[in-house]
């Protein structure tokens, strides 16, 4: 489907799934929640534009939680306490 590979986690692997699940997590918080308070979507290809802009800046933008404050980019603030 897509060029995209599908795997699946192996049985009793938490480490694997968490990581699924915190990113889950991160979306619902991060996007789903905020989207459907701000507009209602007439169409799925205006969501899914709204969706892929967010993608975008979950992967290229956004520092990784990781990442050290030396190498993230500083004016950005790093969680929304910050802001």
């Amino acid at each position: 489907m897509e060029d995209i590979d599908h795997t699946r986690t192996k049985a009793r692997s938490p480490q694997t799934n968490g990581i699924v699940e915190r990113f889950h997590k991160t979306m619902l918080d991060e996007f789903y929640r905020i989207a459907f308070r701000k507009k209602v979507y007439a169409t799925i290809d205006e969501f899914q534009a709204d969706l892929d802009a967010w993608m975008r800046e979950f992967n290229e933008i956004r520092p990784a939680a990781r990442t050290s404050p030396e190498t993230a980019d500083a004016s950005r603030p790093r969680n929304p306490s910050q802001s």
